[in-house]
């Protein structure tokens, strides 16, 4: 997959980490910051395919200045 729509942690700008794993029987995907610097913990929920993961880590709110 082209992770050109992975975005930077919203929080400290560094690049997240994509993981997959088995959860129970079925392996699954999310999208992590992993920078120890990072003021907060940030990661999606898991998700069955890797564009669905990578979708939810990019998607942003809106500016509502």
């Amino acid at each position: 997959m082209n992770n050109s729509n992975l975005l930077t942690c919203p929080f400290c700008g560094k690049e997240p980490k994509i993981d997959k794993y088995k959860l129970k029987a079925i392996m699954v995907w999310n999208v992590a910051c992993m920078n120890d610097d990072c003021p907060v913990h940030v990661e999606t929920d898991d998700f069955e395919s890797q564009e669905e993961a990578v979708k939810a880590w990019s998607q942003r709110t809106p500016d509502t200045k």
